[in-house]
């Protein structure tokens, strides 16, 4: 079989990037990006064109087909991730009985040791990041290649892709300081509880 590749796209505030990614190879093979116009209004506040974002789209696209390595033939599925905030309510998965023993941190914040720290402490859970920075676009990859899957080939978890093709960078990991840790919780307890007292006045 030839090698098959997924192409990610992720969708950011400054620019468009993309990758093509190898199930063979595990990697990326190629990457591209392209900036985003912006329009500059009083107050230092930016807009943008959603039609700016498919043609960054389009344009990325054809910058990782024209790469010597990547061909037309060899694409099997593309996946887009946006720029939205994502919220992951640690808490209420608690609740339902769902204990996650270790948080993969991506982003800008995530190349500081102090910020690793801090996360871990905040939720008394082990950090760790992964050694691609390209995290939005490689999960948007892995997000098409387990669609693929799923259809041509049959039952896969987003889970076994994951656990074969992101490798983790073991230098970053931050384990939680217990004392800490248990500073924090106190503080999220009480914050809970005045929460609940002055929602009525909001």
């Amino acid at each position: 079989m030839s090698d098959q590749l997924f192409i990610g796209i992720d969708s950011g505030t400054q620019g468009t990037k993309g990758i093509a990614f190898s199930r063979e190879a595990g990697r990326i093979l190629a990457e591209a990006y392209t900036d985003h116009q912006l329009i500059e209004n009083i107050g230092g506040r930016r807009e943008q064109q959603p039609g700016w974002w498919i043609e960054a789209c389009s344009t990325v696209i054809g910058r990782l087909l024209n790469k010597r390595n990547v061909s037309r033939d060899m694409i099997c599925a593309i996946g887009v991730a946006g720029q939205q905030h994502d919220m992951v309510p640690l808490d209420v998965l608690k609740q339902q009985g769902l204990i996650p023993t270790e948080i993969r941190l991506v982003g800008g914040g995530a190349k500081s040791p102090l910020w690793r720290q801090i996360v871990a402490d905040v939720f008394d859970c082990p950090v760790v990041c992964p050694e691609s920075s390209e995290a939005g676009a490689v999960g948007a990859a892995l997000q098409a290649m387990w669609c693929y899957i799923r259809q041509k080939e049959g039952d896969v978890s987003i889970g076994e892709l994951t656990d074969r093709y992101i490798a983790l960078d073991e230098s970053t990991r931050a384990v939680p300081d217990a004392s800490i840790a248990s500073q924090y919780a106190e503080i999220y307890k009480n914050y809970l509880q005045l929460n609940d007292v002055m929602k009525h006045m909001f």
